[in-house]
């Protein structure tokens, strides 16, 4: 299942090391508020996961969720 997640806070870090290290799911990209200072890096960064995979994973802006496509990709969107 791909797999995309809003926030990145304690819990969203947690969901997102589980998925990568616990599952066979596919994390497809994070979602975050425009004024975060994540929007526009890869997950790997913004929770700093030393994974190569989630280097290319991005964390995208709210306001441009709906016609980014990394979203487009997504089967299921966990909100926290």
């Amino acid at each position: 299942m791909n797999i995309a997640i809003s926030g990145l806070g304690k819990a969203g870090k947690a969901l997102v090391e589980y998925i990568v290290e616990k599952t066979d799911d596919e994390l497809v990209c994070a979602i975050c508020r425009d004024e975060s200072s994540s929007a526009g890096l890869s997950i790997a960064q913004a929770i700093k996961y030393p994974s190569k995979a989630m280097h290319e994973r991005p964390v995208i802006p709210v306001s441009q969720a709906a016609q980014h496509p990394a979203m487009q990709e997504a089967d299921v969107l966990i909100d926290f």
